[in-house]
């Protein structure tokens, strides 16, 4: 076994720790996308070919796409967008085998697996797991440079460390997060953090939507709740905003 590959496999530890505490929540799915995606990820650092590095970045594409269905009802039925992308990812490795060809990317496809894992990254840009998805960008975008051309010898093994940060990193960002869990603020930041800017928008508007209706002159942003363009800390929220935050998470399973 490689050093890379023993590396990348102490990443299920945290990967682990991020399903057992979100399985009750709409994220579970994500979660389990994860692990697989870890799994090839795994697989790429023993193999280091490009079919095993494609394989690795399509499954970590889906992983960020299932969070952008993490809600209920709908985070189920999901799984079958997630897996039809899965397999439409899949084809260049099912021509190149068919063909008897050795594993290659035209620009079509490398722009196509890209964009996917662009979005799930940017995702998280406003959240505290901003730079965990920054490593795994600069990763994908690294091993898109290697599948037709192969790393040179001095890359080797470098981009299977990167990984291999990226989820501990990430464990860490969440672990030392000093936001009580169960204020307003806390709620909120956790539920950002985990679910990302799509998701955070949605419900950024509801929220504010909610409020311009009963007249309130608080306003939720990414960083935080503001009355007046004045910053609201956790004491000094107010508990009718609560009341209209805690019900628009509902259906996130959340908190």
């Amino acid at each position: 076994m490689r050093w890379e590959t023993l590396a990348v496999v102490t990443g299920f530890v945290p990967i682990a720790w991020l399903w057992w505490t979100h399985r009750k929540t709409a994220l579970v799915y994500a979660a389990s996308w994860a692990i697989a995606a870890w799994a090839a990820w795994t697989l790429e650092a023993q193999c280091q070919c490009s079919t095993s590095r494609y394989f690795a970045m399509s499954l970590t594409a889906c992983a960020g796409v299932a969070v952008l269905g993490a809600r209920r009802p709908g985070a189920g039925p999901w799984n079958i967008v997630v897996g039809g992308l899965a397999a439409v990812l899949m084809l260049p490795v099912g021509q190149s085998f068919f063909a008897g060809s050795t594993f290659s990317l035209d620009s079509m496809w490398m722009w196509f697996l890209g964009g996917v894992i662009a979005v799930g990254c940017f995702n998280y840009v406003p959240s505290l797991l901003r730079w965990p998805a920054g490593v795994m960008l600069i990763v994908c975008l690294m091993n898109m440079g290697y599948i037709n051309k192969g790393p040179m010898p001095k890359d080797q093994g470098l981009v299977e460390y990167m990984v291999a940060v990226a989820p501990w990193s990430a464990a860490v960002c969440l672990l030392r997060s000093k936001r009580n869990p169960t204020d307003l603020l806390g709620i909120w930041f956790g539920f950002r953090d985990r679910y990302g800017a799509v998701w955070a928008t949605r419900i950024i508007w509801q929220f504010n939507a909610a409020a311009k209706n009963a007249k309130s002159d608080v306003q939720l942003r990414m960083e935080g709740v503001f009355r007046k363009d004045m910053r609201l800390s956790a004491e000094h929220a107010d508990e009718s905003a609560r009341k209209t935050l805690v019900p628009l998470l509902q259906r996130f399973d959340w908190p």
